[in-house]
């Protein structure tokens, strides 16, 4: 067999949602779509503990952290890599970054409806919060693409499947 994988990278996700239950997402590294906040996990962690970590990290809130949300896996169009990326449900233990390196970016009547951070190991990021309507008039992508219906329903939406060259 000759496309065999150099590698498996285990990564993160949380769905942060506040009081209101608007969901926080953040600016892909590439700044083209929205995404959860998430990274790969550390040597010795377990996926629940990356995802504390990750919000605090990429967005620089602190949550309580809730059930799976979601299972996926996807091989990206550029590295020889298999991505299992495990998502967890969570709620926000404040209601704006406690991490001085965020700075407000929304509208004066509410500016920190959305921030800017620095990521630790990425770049400067854009972070909003999004109602469901929001979210579902975003002209941008939004990854994974079930945060614009399914993850709005009861229950979570489990197995997203195998998503390839993205």
């Amino acid at each position: 067999m000759t496309d065999r994988l150099q590698g498996i990278r285990a990564v993160a996700r949380v769905l942060i949602q506040d009081e209101e239950g608007n969901l926080l997402l953040c600016r892909s590294a590439d700044g083209k779509a929205w995404v959860p906040p998430g990274g790969t996990i550390d040597q010795g962690e377990n996926f629940a503990t990356a995802a504390v970590r990750e919000a605090m990290e990429e967005v620089g809130l602190p949550v309580e952290l809730g059930p799976l949300a979601y299972l996926q896996e996807f091989r990206p169009a550029h590295r020889d890599e298999h991505v299992i990326e495990v998502a967890f449900r969570a709620r926000a233990l404040a209601s704006h970054p406690v991490e001085e390196r965020a700075v407000p970016s929304g509208p004066a009547e509410a500016p920190w409806s959305a921030w800017q951070i620095e990521d630790l190991d990425g770049p400067r990021r854009l972070v909003r919060w999004f109602s469901q309507a929001a979210v579902q008039e975003l002209s941008d992508p939004v990854y994974p693409a079930s945060l614009k219906d399914q993850f709005w329903k009861d229950g979570a939406p489990g197995y997203l499947g195998l998503v390839q060259g993205r």
